[in-house]
């Protein structure tokens, strides 16, 4: 089994609240995959998928990540 990471740098546009975090971020991965056929065919069938993804960091303790500084997801 080959397993790999990638760590993206994300700079956000606008203040995220952390409980909507996964939200978007899942929402983000799905319609990046529906842009490939492979992964079209994958995401449309209810079965493991076979990737998972982290929240970004750091948290902030105000309740909301800020907009335009430097995030990096897992």
């Amino acid at each position: 089994m080959e397993i790999y990471e990638i760590k993206i740098k994300l700079y956000l546009l606008k203040n995220i609240k952390i409980e909507e975090t996964q939200t978007y971020l899942a929402y983000f991965i799905d319609s990046v995959m529906v842009k490939d056929n492979m992964f079209l065919g994958v995401h449309e069938t209810n079965q493991y998928k076979f990737y998972t993804f982290d929240s970004l960091y750091p948290l902030a303790k105000s309740g909301f990540i800020k907009k335009i500084i430097h995030m990096c997801l897992e």
